[in-house]
């Protein structure tokens, strides 16, 4: 169209400048507003088709709320709340691991224990003092993992304590650990993993 020069005669390039408002226009014409209608027309028989689906198309304002709200109910899972425990020595220690203080600071020995996780490297072994701080590091971080996870059962008890998914996850963390830092030559003929690989899954805490 910008070409025309006239009727019968041959085209020249960009000879009618003014014509290109009429390609703009239908570029924002058919890019725009047919597709957004092409599209608008899809998602509004799907919608229909959903509703005629779900039974939704026949239902009142209010069943329709009743519904969502029965579907929000069914998505939401239950809370189990653990009730302090009814003898007088356990009640310390079950207020005490359910402290902000406690949480916080078992979260800052786990970054620490990554920390120093992240300090070992390729041979530590030849270098005894390295490996003996290493060593008596990652026994402390054990000690006080297993001083948590005692303090939990004394808090919740045994059928609280294992009631809890996290506090079973922990206990198995707990249980390679203990394995790893006393019977590391028995984990050693039985896994086919060198026992220095459990320590990586304390990451998981």
């Amino acid at each position: 169209g910008m070409d025309a020069v006239g009727e019968g005669l041959a085209p020249e390039r960009n000879d009618f400048s003014p014509a290109s408002i009429y390609f703009v226009m239908w570029m924002f014409v058919g890019s725009f507003l047919t597709l957004n209608l092409f599209v608008g027309a899809i998602v509004d028989n799907f919608n229909k088709i959903k509703a005629s689906s779900d039974g939704s198309a026949t239902m009142t304002d209010a069943q329709k709320q009743w519904v969502a709200t029965v579907k929000v109910m069914a998505r939401t899972k239950v809370t189990r709340q653990v009730s302090p425990p009814e003898k007088g020595w356990r009640r310390p220690f079950f207020f005490l691991v359910n402290s902000q203080q406690f949480d916080l600071g078992i979260t800052l020995v786990i970054i620490v224990n990554i920390g120093v996780m992240a300090c070992d490297y390729w041979g530590i072994q030849n270098n005894p003092d390295d490996a003996a701080l290493y060593n008596q590091a990652m026994d402390i971080f054990c000690y006080i993992y297993y001083t948590e996870a005692l303090l939990k059962i004394s808090a919740f008890g045994l059928r609280g304590y294992f009631a809890d998914g996290w506090c079973r996850f922990d206990f198995f963390l707990v249980s390679t650990a203990l394995v790893d830092q006393f019977a590391t030559e028995l984990l050693a003929a039985i896994l086919p993993l060198p026992p220095m690989m459990l320590r990586v899954l304390r990451v998981f805490r």
